[in-house]
C-alpha cells in the first residue's frame, strides 16, 4: 500500500471506533480528507511508532 497525506496543525482529527469488528477509523481533514482504518493491533504499532517519533522531533515539538 502507499498513500500520502501533508497534515497541518488545525487540520481536524476524528475517530469511529467499529468494536464489533475490532477496527478503527480516523478521518483527518473531514469528509474530503484522509482516512485510515486500522484494526487495535495495528492501531497499537501506529501509537507506539508515532510516540516515538514525536520524541525523536525533540522537547520543542512535544506539547
Amino acid at each position: 500500500m502507499s498513500a500520502w497525506a501533508m497534515r497541518h496543525d488545525e487540520t481536524s482529527i476524528e475517530c469511529l471506533v467499529h468494536r464489533y469488528s475490532d477496527e478503527v477509523e480516523i478521518r483527518f481533514g473531514g469528509t474530503d480528507g484522509f482516512d485510515l482504518c486500522a484494526s487495535s493491533v495495528a492501531l497499537r504499532r501506529l501509537v507506539e511508532t508515532a510516540t516515538v517519533a514525536l520524541s525523536e522531533l525533540g522537547d520543542d515539538a512535544v506539547d
